[in-house]
């Protein structure tokens, strides 16, 4: 989406699953001139001891939301007692510039009511956009899996937007999800 299709994986893709969507309609609130989402965080938790449960340690948590990070440390803050070996990160996408871990929670935190919200400035702009580099960012940091949280439908039922960077992208990990995810995996 972001590079005309030329960008391509760098490893081989292994035929299972590697990308789910949680969906959410819990209501995103402002919270010290940030934003946050607490039924997005219950969601994220479930996931991070679905995948703990099955072994997995290294899980990162992307938010574009500085206080909806510092709500997810707080959770895996405690996740951490149980599994200390656990390498679990949350923070906002430029903590996660040129890192990587094997599973990526990308939490969209932005809960859309009805078609005619307002799109939150963090996902405004084009295919040149701090949005776009913000999306593309979240999305290539997963080695194995990535998960999406947030509220699909409503993001994408969104009209007179200035731009489309952000529907188009939910749109196209909706249809990927759809089209790898034919048969369940775990995660």
């Amino acid at each position: 989406m972001f590079y005309g299709g030329m960008l391509k994986a760098g490893k081989e893709h292994n035929g299972k699953n590697s990308l789910f969507i949680k969906n959410s309609t819990s209501v995103m609130v402002s919270a010290e001139r940030s934003y946050v989402n607490h039924g997005n965080v219950v969601l994220i938790e479930e996931q991070i001891r679905l995948a703990l449960s099955r072994g997995r340690r290294s899980i990162g948590v992307i938010t574009p939301y500085k206080k909806q990070a510092e709500l997810i440390e707080e959770m895996l803050t405690s996740l951490r007692v149980n599994y200390p070996d656990a390498d679990m990160q949350a923070g906002t996408i430029h903590k996660f510039q040129g890192k990587e871990k094997d599973i990526i929670i990308f939490d969209l935190t932005f809960s859309p009511r009805n078609s005619m919200d307002k799109l939150p400035i963090a996902y405004q702009g084009d295919n040149l956009s701090e949005a776009a580099k913000l999306l593309n960012v979240a999305t290539t940091r997963a080695e194995q899996f990535f998960i999406l949280v947030g509220n699909i439908k409503g993001s994408l039922e969104l009209e007179n937007q200035e731009s489309s960077v952000y529907r188009d992208w939910v749109k196209q990990v909706k249809y990927l999800s759809y089209k790898t995810n034919t048969k369940k995996e775990k995660i």
